[in-house]
């Protein structure tokens, strides 16, 4: 399904930026050992100009056939929507549902299949159907200093897929074409989010929500006259009680802008 939304993405008239960002926690930066495939463990966007589909998928740390209690509750997310940027101001709105319309199962066991990993078995019991909706809304500020930006920005969600306020700043060393690099932390506060709490009225999750999450980011990218690619190293803190620790994803990010005309 992700290789699919790609190759008709890219089939379709260059009529504006080309942005595709892939996310799974098989990219985080790790010491030895199996990497790990659960939490926020993949997600796929791909937007051209202003409009944009996806998907993201979230798994519990211990899997069954039956729900572990505290754990969280396999989910996914399949979405389309739009993005608006204006100087300092962005708004992205998302529309789509939960349940197994949204392909979590066949894509993540699809994948297991193809590398020859264990399949996860506690997909019967995912979060339910539910149309969804997500708006985000972001307020950003430049400060360029030298070779540097720094930009403090706050940023709100509202929606029954995720409700919640974070604000925080970013660092960036190389502003010209050429290679650069960001580092940046985020302090979130969460009201509601569907991959934990479940569905909206008919909720099965046992997992209890930690109301204040940390996000940390390195990034680090190199920009040509058409085109950009980065790599993003992402880590959050526990986000419910049942999480033993941090968890991190790594983020590839291509972009490609539209040709000009002579």
């Amino acid at each position: 399904m992700s290789l699919c939304l790609c190759v008709i993405f890219f089939a379709l008239p260059a009529q504006g930026q080309v942005t595709v960002t892939l996310d799974n926690d098989i990219l985080a930066l790790r010491g030895r050992g199996a990497p790990a495939d659960y939490d926020y463990t993949h997600g796929l966007t791909v937007a051209v100009g202003r409009f944009l589909v996806g998907q993201r998928i979230y798994t519990p740390r211990l899997d069954g056939p039956e729900p572990v209690p505290g754990e969280r509750p396999y989910a996914a997310w399949l979405f389309a929507g739009a993005q608006i940027a204006r100087g300092d101001r962005s708004l992205a709105l998302e529309i789509g549902w939960t349940g197994p319309a949204a392909l979590g199962e066949p894509v993540q066991n699809g994948v297991h299949r193809l590398a020859g990993s264990q399949r996860q078995e506690g997909w019967e019991h995912q979060t339910g159907f539910e149309p969804g909706i997500l708006l985000r809304v972001q307020e950003a500020r430049r400060w360029d200093w030298g070779p540097a930006r720094i930009q403090p920005a706050v940023r709100v969600a509202l929606g029954n897929v995720r409700t919640a306020a974070a604000a925080g700043a970013h660092v960036e060393v190389g502003r010209g074409p050429g290679a650069y690099a960001r580092v940046g932390a985020r302090q979130e506060w969460v009201a509601r989010d569907i991959f934990l709490d479940g569905n909206t009225f008919h909720s099965r999750s046992t997992a209890r929500k930690l109301p204040f999450v940390s996000e940390g980011e390195a990034a680090a990218g190199f920009r040509a006259r058409r085109w950009s690619a980065e790599y993003r190293f992402i880590a959050r803190t526990r986000e419910y009680r049942a999480q033993p620790r941090a968890h991190a994803y790594g983020s590839l990010v291509l972009t490609v802008a539209p040709a000009t005309r002579p």
